[in-house]
This record gives structure tokens, C-alpha cells and sequence, in this order.
């Protein structure tokens, strides 16, 4: 075992403990090991990068259908508006039409009483 200490304390530099530990059970080994593990990190890298474009890309996707979205419900929303005017000057003219018929029933039955 490594007796280096620590030049503060007087206790083994658990860093270089830990670095011997290391060359003990991966031994030649480690150089491999990290060349595994970089090839890791970068396909994982690689990962998230195609994630977080495809996430970019749904949104992006998700907001245009929202929009197309809203712009059909104000269309028909503007369609219907114009209908409904259409309908209610309709019935307001149907409405009069039927007070002059009514007042005309009224004048001729008051003019047949006079005969």
C-alpha cells in the first residue's frame, strides 16, 4: 500500500489512493475502458442532440396545426356571424311582413263592417 501523504494533514492523498486502487483492478485494461466509455458519451451525445431536434421539430410541427387550427375555428366563427345576420334580418323582415298583413286584415275587416 502507498504511504504518500497529505501535505496539510499528514493522512494518505485519497486521490492518489483512489488512482492506485484504479491501476490495481483495471490495470492495462483502463486505457480500453475509457476509449469504451468516450465512444459512450458521444453516442449518447448524439442522442440527445437527435432528441432534442426531434422535440424542436414536433413543436414547431404542433404550433402550425394549432395556428391552422385557430385560423379554420375563426373562419367558420366569421361565417357563422355572417349567417346569423342573415337570418335575423330574414326573420325581422318576415316579422314586419307579417304586421302589415295583420294590419291589413285589420283595415279590410274594418271596412267590410262599414259596408
Amino acid at each position: 500500500m502507498s504511504t504518500d501523504y497529505n501535505p496539510t494533514g499528514g493522512a494518505p492523498d485519497s486521490t492518489h489512493r483512489i488512482e492506485t486502487i484504479k491501476n490495481l483492478i483495471f490495470g492495462e485494461n483502463m486505457e480500453q475502458i475509457e476509449k469504451e466509455f468516450e465512444v459512450l458519451r458521444k453516442t449518447i451525445d448524439q442522442k440527445k442532440a437527435d432528441v432534442d431536434q426531434y422535440i424542436a421539430q414536433t413543436r414547431s410541427e404542433i404550433y402550425t396545426a394549432i395556428n391552422n387550427l385557430i385560423n379554420d375555428i375563426n373562419a367558420k366563427l366569421k361565417d357563422l356571424e355572417t349567417n346569423t345576420g342573415k337570418l335575423t334580418d330574414a326573420l325581422e323582415q318576415k316579422k314586419t311582413d307579417k304586421y302589415k298583413l295583420g294590419s291589413l286584415l285589420i283595415e279590410l275587416g274594418e271596412k267590410i263592417m262599414k259596408e
